[in-house]
């Protein structure tokens, strides 16, 4: 599916999120809206629940369009600081690991470019595969392993494996004004790379199904992870409508909404 290039003003709740000003996590965050909207409505008694959701930016548009929203991440500066960032009365931060919960209380489960960064990545996915309800629906996004920016940022990830190297990527951000509107968590490599390929054999492992899928940005998402201050809607806008002419595995971020409505084997 195409999906139309997102500007500044087009949101309102776009405000209450971090990600207004940059191309990529705005798009990324319109793509993640409209997902959620297709499935359910706006509604206080739809429960949805954020996994790794760093400092809150995609929790709070979604709290802000009227959902019921619980944040979760293993990262305690991160809930500390999205507490602070966003005040809905919608809105919960709690420190904890996804295995803590029951799934079955929530409608929607966001997995945000998290997944990535799960060494143990297929026993998370079963994890929620197996205890989201029937009608509920995972939204997960992941990067292209294989795009220029996964290639270009792969020495990065290595050296954020240690506290030297972490120190080192820090400095080498703040001097080229890089800025991380995530997390505020330095030490998040990415351990895992991957294709379509590799994603559609893991869904059909856990029995989970494509309803809707989109891809966006070719080149952007590595100017723009590098040089977070240069940005420029004119070369970002360009670059989104380039991609809907590339095939989805050259585009740079992949967005996926899975149900479990076929029976899993016993």
């Amino acid at each position: 599916m195409q999906n139309k290039y997102t500007e500044k003003g087009d949101d309102a709740s776009f405000g209450v999120s971090g990600y207004s000003c940059s191309p990529t996590h705005r798009n990324r965050l319109a793509c993640i809206l409209k997902m959620v909207a297709a499935h359910r409505p706006p509604d206080a008694t739809t429960l949805i629940l954020d996994v790794g959701c760093g400092i809150g930016n995609i929790a709070a548009p979604l709290a802000s369009k009227g959902y019921t929203v619980l944040g979760i991440d293993v990262h305690a500066p991160s809930i500390e600081r999205a507490a602070t960032l966003h005040c809905l009365p919608n809105l919960t931060f709690r420190v904890a690991p996804v295995q803590s919960l029951d799934l079955s209380r929530f409608d929607i489960i966001v997995l945000t470019e998290v997944l990535e960064h799960v060494k143990d990545w297929r026993g998370m996915l079963d994890y929620l595969a197996k205890g989201m309800k029937q009608d509920a629906v995972l939204i997960l996004t992941v990067p292209n392993g294989l795009s220029p920016m996964e290639v270009v940022c792969r020495p990065s990830y290595m050296l954020k494996k240690t506290k030297r190297g972490t120190r080192i990527v820090q400095g080498i951000k703040r001097l080229l004004h890089t800025q991380d509107l995530t997390t505020a968590d330095e030490q998040t490599p990415h351990v895992n790379f991957y294709g379509l390929k590799t994603l559609h054999t893991a869904f059909e492992a856990n029995h989970l199904v494509v309803e809707q899928f989109y891809s966006i940005f070719f080149l952007w998402s590595l100017w723009e992870c590098f040089f977070s201050k240069l940005i420029s809607d004119k070369w970002a806008r360009r670059d989104y409508l380039l991609a809907q002419h590339l095939p989805s595995s050259w585009r740079a971020m992949w967005f996926f909404a899975l149900n479990n409505k076929t029976a899993r084997c016993a």
